[in-house]
């Protein structure tokens, strides 16, 4: 993820989050480590990292001042058997794409405006993917999987 010149990353099933300049390269520079569940995916608005957590959970990161500011639960149900997922972040809006799969392949869509501070869910008309990738192209969101 890259803001303000800076190049974030996080380490896979880990808590924590680095950074390097992107004009000086040196070295990377440890920011934090969180405690809670581990980060799945790193999003911008362009001011803020809102990091994707396991177990529905999004926190805000403001870089600025090293702090996470909130935390923001999702108000749907945990689905064990998830399978894959992805996430963009659109007009101020972070839409989380999730695969699951029961008795058959389900695809979710769940919705957090930014600035109303409210969720929603919409469905997701396609056929079964068993895996997928989410990429957001200016307003669109592409879908993709097999």
């Amino acid at each position: 993820m890259v803001l303000n010149g800076y190049f974030y990353v996080t380490e896979k099933y880990q808590v924590t989050i680095y950074r390097i300049c992107l004009s000086a390269r040196y070295k990377w520079e440890f920011l934090i480590a969180l405690r809670g569940p581990w980060i799945k995916d790193l999003l911008t608005d362009g001011n803020h990292l809102y990091l994707i957590r396991k177990k529905k959970q999004i926190s805000h990161f403001d870089p600025g001042t090293y702090r996470v500011t909130h935390f923001i639960q999702y108000p749907y149900e945990i689905k064990k058997d998830q399978i894959y997922f992805s996430s963009v972040l659109v007009d101020s809006k972070i839409y989380i794409v999730e695969v699951s799969r029961f008795i058959r392949i389900t695809i979710d869509i769940f919705i957090y405006d930014i600035a109303s501070q409210s969720w929603s869910q919409v469905p997701f008309v396609s056929p079964s993917l068993i895996s997928l990738a989410a990429v957001a192209i200016d307003r669109w969101i592409v879908v993709t999987g097999k």
